[in-house]
């Protein structure tokens, strides 16, 4: 056989053979990556990785609840509640003041419907995020005095904060809880409230309720979604708002025995008087905050709650 029609038959074999193996290549590179297909998950916790169509709760190697993403429409209900109930109390809140001396005049006409009806009012509004509660402590104690404004205005935080549980678990659900997990600094809230004991979630809950930096709504809110239990919410809600409270009742009593409304105390007592009781309501919100957050910090120095992980170079999904 002449060499040209063997080199031409060498070539085609060897052409035949490649296109073999590389349909081979392909069809096993398909078997393969099949299972690869299918979901993926890995714990935060440990790295292990879970293949497969299967749903599980926990991860199979280390225990830690497994990290999933809350459905869409959950997301975006809770994204929604949250603008809603940080920026409504304040709107409202100022419309109260302004009617605080008619709206006080209506409750003391009956004392004891007066109060029965602000604790009741104050409940609604504050669960369901339509006043701010520093407004309504300034009703409680301008309208019935220190002792009963106060008084009423705890049993309105507690009642409030009930309310605002059921809306906020209602509308969030369990499915943020997980995804919360999945996040490094969101977990070590959730790990605080949550994992750590009645009485460690107490202590978190009081810490959190002493300063004044977000509308009662919101952070009913935030730690609802986090999973927190209700009785240490409500309990450490109640201890928590009392100092706040206190000051803000005591000074909307006195205001009350200087005159009819907050229009007529400026009128009669000048700007600068009315400057002065703001900033030392201020002022006094902010120790009260600053203690909070100071208590805060050491405990988790102390290791009673859980520490901050450190920064590392890779991304942590924040």
């Amino acid at each position: 056989m002449p060499e040209r029609t063997m080199r031409g038959f060498r070539i085609r074999f060897v052409l035949v053979s490649r296109v073999s193996e590389m349909s081979t290549s392909m069809s096993g590179e398909q078997t393969e990556t099949a299972p690869r297909s299918e979901s993926t998950e890995v714990c935060t916790g440990c790295g292990f990785a879970l293949r497969g169509p299967e749903r599980v709760s926990k991860c199979p190697k280390c225990g830690a609840v497994w990290p999933s993403r809350p459905r869409p429409k959950r997301l975006l209900a809770t994204s929604v509640l949250a603008i809603l109930w940080g920026t409504t109390p304040p709107l409202w809140g100022f419309v109260l003041l302004a009617y605080l001396g008619p709206i006080s005049e209506w409750l003391r006409a009956d004392p004891v419907i007066g109060v029965l009806t602000f604790a009741t009012v104050f409940i609604l509004a504050a669960g369901s995020g339509l006043l701010p509660t520093y407004s309504q402590a300034i009703l409680g104690g301008w309208a019935f005095g220190f002792a009963w404004g106060f008084a009423a205005s705890i049993v309105g935080f507690v009642g409030g904060a009930f309310v605002g549980w059921c809306i906020a678990r209602l509308v969030a659900g369990h499915g943020i809880e997980n995804w919360l997990d999945s996040k490094p600094k969101a977990r070590i809230v959730r790990e605080a409230l949550v994992e750590q004991g009645f009485w460690k979630s107490l202590m978190v809950v009081t810490l959190l309720r002493l300063p004044p930096n977000s509308p009662f709504a919101l952070s009913n809110l935030a730690m609802t979604a986090s999973g927190v239990h209700i009785a240490p919410f409500l309990l450490g809600t109640a201890i928590g708002m009392m100092p706040r409270t206190a000051v803000a009742c005591w000074m909307a009593a006195h205001g009350a025995a200087e005159a009819q409304d907050l229009q007529s105390l400026v009128e009669e007592k000048g700007w600068g008087m009315a400057l002065i009781g703001l900033a030392i309501l201020v002022v006094s919100f902010g120790i009260i905050g600053a203690i909070g957050k100071a208590a805060l910090r050491r405990a988790m120095r102390s290791g009673r709650l859980p520490e901050e992980p450190a920064r590392s170079s890779d991304h942590d999904g924040d």
